[in-house]
């Protein structure tokens, strides 16, 4: 995982994960992450979220990215992003699909969030898998969810990761 220094402190994706435990926040970790921490090797740059899109959820979530130093990729107020008026006017003006925050210091530093998921995100939260990872419980996705969002997408990457899921599936059941 990346990492930089933000006032003297190391600040890692790792540190995400803690606060959003710490803050109660409804969360499945999906993409490239989601993939590595389902035990196939890959590189990443970015760290790819499905939230409970309830407000108050949102209002946690962008809290942790306050505290945190991440900032809205677009210029908009981070709170906007809780707007359900706002979502659907990004994505039917703008044909966003994600919600990115960055650090303003280093973009490679990117959290992204699926602004309308097109799977059922309660199901795929009854689903997930919790792990313990990096001194905290991780949130995340299953590998069928993770697979049936990459067949959505259906870039070259995501066809390389489902075989690669559908591999390392078979080795966890035996």
């Amino acid at each position: 995982m990346m990492w930089k220094w933000q006032n003297n402190k190391k600040l890692e994706y790792e540190d995400i994960f803690k606060h959003l435990d710490k803050e109660k926040v409804e969360y499945i970790l999906i993409g490239g992450t989601a993939v590595i921490l389902h035990g196939v090797p890959r590189n990443t740059a970015d760290v790819d979220f499905m939230l409970n899109m309830d407000r108050d959820n949102l209002l946690r979530f962008i809290k942790v990215m306050k505290l945190l130093g991440y900032q809205p990729k677009v210029p908009v107020s981070p709170e906007e992003f809780a707007d359900p008026v706002k979502r659907k006017e990004w994505q039917e003006e703008k044909n966003m699909i994600v919600f990115s925050f960055t650090q303003p210091d280093d973009p490679f530093m990117t959290i992204d969030i699926m602004i309308n998921s097109p799977i059922d995100f309660k199901e795929a939260y009854l689903r997930r898998k919790i792990i313990s990872k990096w001194g905290t419980e991780v949130s995340l996705a299953s590998i069928e969810d993770i697979i049936k969002l990459k067949e959505i997408a259906g870039r070259k990457q995501d066809i390389s990761d489902i075989v690669l899921l559908r591999r390392a599936e078979r080795l966890q059941n035996g």
